[in-house]
């Protein structure tokens, strides 16, 4: 069972390690093969021709970094739909840390404070936004 501390610190690390954000992987290695196999599953437009220069890479999407810890497989609305509790952004306080931060197509992690943690695209990749 994932903890809390696991998945906060599983933030913290991937955010560290540089993880490269890729539409569709799920923290792992990614080869050519990968991304091009990625890019004809969800297009150009979702998987980026400048994706490849991320080959050799950890690789990961924004659902990815809840799946890849907690080894449950789903895309952010799939989070979404399975949250026992929902919550305006705008009513954060800080026992909340380790929820969902989601608007429709992407999911982040609260980091208990004014922040999240999250795989914030092929631009930006694992962010710690304060």
């Amino acid at each position: 069972m994932t903890t809390l501390t696991d998945l906060m610190n599983h933030c913290i690390a991937v955010v560290n390690a540089h993880w490269q954000y890729v539409y569709g992987a799920k923290g792992t290695k990614l080869s050519r093969e990968d991304i091009q196999r990625l890019q004809k599953q969800y297009g150009k437009d979702l998987v980026w021709d400048s994706d490849f220069k991320k080959a050799g890479q950890i690789c990961c999407d924004c659902s990815g970094l809840i799946s890849n810890m907690t080894k449950i497989l789903r895309n952010s609305d799939g989070y979404f739909n399975s949250a026992l509790e929902k919550k305006d952004i705008s009513e954060r306080q800080p026992y909340m840390k380790g929820w969902g931060v989601w608007r429709k197509g992407h999911i982040g992690i609260y980091d208990g404070a004014d922040g999240y943690y999250a795989m914030d695209g092929s631009k930006n990749n694992a962010v710690h936004k304060p």
